[in-house]
């Protein structure tokens, strides 16, 4: 019986597929794979040729229909031929599908349009090497091309399935993929920045079967590629990345030429933040481990002996780090010489995530190598030295946390000099930071042999005096990993960390630094045998003066040495007493007219923050008296020089401030017994002093006007009763009466409140001389300065003229008559009585009593 009789529908819908009207072909197609189930038994029954002939080969050629509906559906019957007739198809079979796919999938004139066409099409290539791989051989060629295209291909899901079926042939036809992976690597290296996250992940996959097939060359060729996926932004493109480097290091033949690449290319996936991926590369790295200990531990007597002598983690361990396992170790250990290079490079890279990866991975790698970093250390301390200076942020806490682990592992005769040597050449802010890293990880004993060069280092004035905020910030961290770590040992060196501390509370205008040198003072201080601040200024402020003293004629307002002689005036307290008299030389020095005007107004106002707290500074010992009548001749009294200028204004008003310190703190111990006695002091600086006085009452300055009324009433009050004759010049005390009318009659209200007060005790001062030869002119001009004081008593400012009461009201007896006469005259004609009758009737009072 002919096929047509047997089967005689299956023979009719396949003549079908011969028609011109594609319709008629179409439904044709849609009914034969049904009728093709139906018979499927009977059909296998048949001669191979008799079914190659009269059925697959009419369906293969609607593989080529003009209509895309009629070439995708052809193709789904290919499957399923493929499926259901495992044991009856031929070799022509194979060869015209495969042909005919290979024509329509790659450029040319047959090229199919379609993109799920091709996606059928490609899948009866993936059923081909799927169930038929003894088949493939002959047809390796043309089935690698269609996969090559099929990589190519724009269709995402035809990108995916030709990566699978890569994987295939890589499986399967691994010695011809070997010879013919070159055309692959273009296509390839594309679709790993594909836009799809899947079809980067299939990519990924797919160079790691063809890296494993074909070996080192195709790996240097598409790993610059696939090394970019460690940035990608899919989890799951990551995760492949990581299994295909596990891959490698697990399976690659060529795996130990290659090390160098693909250790950092796993360990980088460590520090993934999806934990996932971290799992997932931890696992695949502690298998590379154990397998490279198991392939090298028979013939390596080393690596043997220190498997028999496995030892627990050094007891100073980071404690925030797992210890990897020896085969980890070893592994980063023996490749490490040539990933520092590469680290260094990608270090400039200007992508963030590249340095970012970068530091990463250095960090690891030092962990991992432990003490056999020792040999790469210079390259290592480049490293972490750039990435410290990288500007984003998280570079540069992985070079801190890189710093520190370096710390931990090596000894310190090893690291130190390196880093001295660099810091005392370039001392920037990024080696003083890796400095202080490094440093934190050591431990007391072994840094206490190198803590003074350590300390010497930092106390070098090109290591303690930038100016710069982040850097005196880093070096405050060293000092206090010091002090942390060193604890009493820090008692030796006390006189560097002394200086460096004070170097850095003098150079910096920022609080929060300046606090945390008062701080570290304090804390050097409580762990040295001196036990307090106090001491330890004592112990080191004549060193640090010394070296000062011979700077002063260069000072400007920026030198380093007048910001740290400034920080120690500050900071020094009571110790600034023992050496009253070089800090009193220095100042002479530095208040000379060589000196800007800018500088000395500053060293003014530090002088008379001083001088307002004398017994907590130039006084606590009380030796002060001895130096003082120097320190108003040589320092105080060439500044009161009238001099042109707002600078030199507020110099004389900072100097005047001074001067009446000094008479006030006279003054005010003179009643101590046990003192030296300094009436021959005050009169001394009374007498050298009146000739700039006078002159400074009319000052532009009201806070001078003021200070100098001031010095005067503390002049008279103190003198009052003490002297037979005036020490004072005629002229002056003309001068002081002119300068109070002027003050009286036109300045503010706070200065002339303090020219009342001023008067009385020249009055005071005047009336209690037995000097029988004193100028009656003087006594008329005080008279008129009474006058004045009077009229005044009719002031608009009802305050003001209580307080001129309260002044007359204290006049010497021997005014008394005087000033009730002018006052009885001005009751007439005053506008305010109530004062005038308020003071006559105390004066009879008073007289009466």
């Amino acid at each position: 019986m002919s096929l047509n009789e047997k089967y005689h529908d299956l023979m009719l819908l396949l003549q079908e597929l011969s028609n011109d009207n594609k319709t008629t072909r179409k439904k044709a197609l849609s009914q034969l794979e049904k009728s093709l189930i139906k018979h499927r038994d009977e059909l296998k029954k048949e001669e191979k040729q008799i079914l190659q002939r009269c059925i697959f080969d009419k369906i293969v050629k609607c593989l080529s229909d003009s209509h895309e509906r009629n070439r995708e559906t052809a193709a789904g019957i290919v499957v399923w031929i493929l499926d259901s007739f495992k044991d009856e198809l031929q070799d022509l079979f194979f060869s015209s599908v495969i042909e005919t796919i290979g024509n329509r999938t790659t450029e040319g004139d047959d090229f199919e349009p379609s993109e799920e066409v091709r996606l059928e099409m490609i899948k009866v290539i993936t059923k081909v090497l799927d169930d038929y791989q003894d088949h493939t051989t002959a047809y390796r060629a043309d089935i690698l091309k269609i996969t090559e295209h099929g990589i190519g291909d724009k269709y995402h899901e035809c990108i995916k399935l030709s990566c699978s079926n890569l994987v295939k042939l890589c499986t399967s036809q691994d010695l011809f993929v070997k010879d013919n992976w070159e055309p692959l690597v273009e296509p390839i290296s594309k679709i790993l920045v594909q836009q799809q996250h899947k079809v980067r992940a299939s990519g990924l996959q797919a160079t790691g079967a063809l890296v494993n097939t074909v070996g080192g060359l195709c790996l240097e060729n598409l790993v610059p590629y696939a090394a970019q996926r460690i940035f990608d932004s899919s989890p799951q493109v990551r995760k492949q990345f990581a299994l295909t480097c596990g891959d490698w290091l697990l399976n690659f033949p060529d795996r130990y030429s290659y090390f160098y690449k693909i250790v950092p290319l796993l360990i980088s996936c460590l520090e993934d933040p999806i934990p996932e991926v971290v799992e997932v590369a931890q696992d695949l790295w502690e298998q590379a481990g154990e397998q490279w200990i198991e392939e090298n531990k028979m013939s390596d007597k080393q690596l043997k002996d220190e498997l028999d002598f496995v030892t627990e983690p050094p007891e100073h361990y980071p404690p925030h780090i797992n210890r990897p396992s020896i085969g980890c170790r070893k592994l980063v250990t023996r490749t490490q010489h040539m990933i520092y290079p590469c680290i260094r490079n990608d270090l400039r890279d200007w992508q963030d995530e590249t340095r970012l990866k970068a530091v990463q991975l250095l960090y690891h790698i030092l962990y991992h190598v432990e003490s056999e970093v020792l040999m790469h250390l210079e390259k290592v301390l480049e490293c972490l030295i750039c990435a410290e200076r990288d500007e984003l942020i998280q570079v540069q806490e992985y070079s801190r946390k890189s710093s520190a682990v370096l710390g931990y592992m090596t000894e310190v005769k090893v690291w130190l000099p390196l880093i001295i040597e660099r810091v005392q050449s370039i001392s920037s802010t990024a080696h003083i930071r890796v400095f202080g890293e490094i440093l934190s990880g050591t431990k007391r004993a072994a840094l206490r042999p190198y803590l003074e060069d350590v300390c010497i280092c930092l106390s070098m004035d090109e290591v303690c005096r930038s100016m710069d905020d982040v850097y005196q910030t880093s070096l405050l961290y060293i000092v206090n990993q010091i002090l942390r770590i060193s604890k009493e040992d820090c008692d030796y060196v006390s006189g560097y960390l002394f200086k460096t501390i004070i170097s850095l509370i003098g150079a910096s205008d920022n609080d929060v630094i300046r606090e945390g040198g008062q701080l570290a003072m304090v804390q050097l201080a409580s762990l040295c045998a001196h036990q307090s601040k106090e001491v330890l200024f004592k112990t080191n402020l004549g060193v640090m003066l010394k070296n000062i003293e011979d700077t002063v004629p260069s000072w400007s307002c920026i030198s380093h040495d007048k910001l740290i002689f400034e920080a120690l005036m500050h900071e020094s307290g009571p110790a600034i007493g023992f050496f009253s008299e070089r800090i009193i030389s220095i100042l002479k020095c530095a208040v000379t007219d060589q000196i800007d005007g800018e500088t000395r107004l500053k060293l003014f106002i530090l002088l008379s923050m001083m001088m307002l707290n004398l017994q907590e500074t130039f006084n606590s010992q009380g030796h002060f008296p001895k130096y003082v009548l120097g320190f108003v001749d040589d320092i105080i009294l060439p500044s009161l020089k009238w001099r042109a200028g707002q600078t030199e204004m507020a110099i004389r008003a900072a100097a005047t401030s001074s001067l009446l310190c000094v008479v006030t703190a006279l003054t005010s111990t003179s009643t101590n017994p046990d003192q030296v006695s300094t009436l021959p002091i005050i009169v001394s600086i009374a007498e050298k002093s009146q000739g700039r006085l006078v002159g400074l009452m009319s000052d532009d300055c009201i806070r001078t006007r003021k200070m100098v009324l001031q010095t005067l009433e503390a002049f008279f009050n103190f003198l009052k009763g003490k002297l037979d004759n005036n020490v004072f010049e005629e002229t002056f005390l003309l001068g002081v009466v002119s300068g109070l009318e002027e003050r009286l009659e036109s300045d503010k209200e706070i200065v002339f409140m303090e020219s009342g007060s001023t008067a009385l005790a020249l009055f005071g001062y005047i009336y209690s001389l037995q000097d029988e030869t004193f100028n009656s002119k003087i006594m008329k001009r005080c008279d008129d300065l009474l006058s004045e004081l009077v009229l005044h008593m009719d002031n608009n400012d009802e305050g003001l003229r209580d307080y001129i009461v309260d002044v007359l009201s204290n006049v010497p007896d021997r005014l008394r008559p005087s000033l009730e006469h002018k006052v009885k005259r001005a009751q007439g004609v005053h506008t305010y009585q109530e004062e005038c009758t308020r003071l006559l009737k105390y004066l009879d009072e008073s007289q009466s009593n």
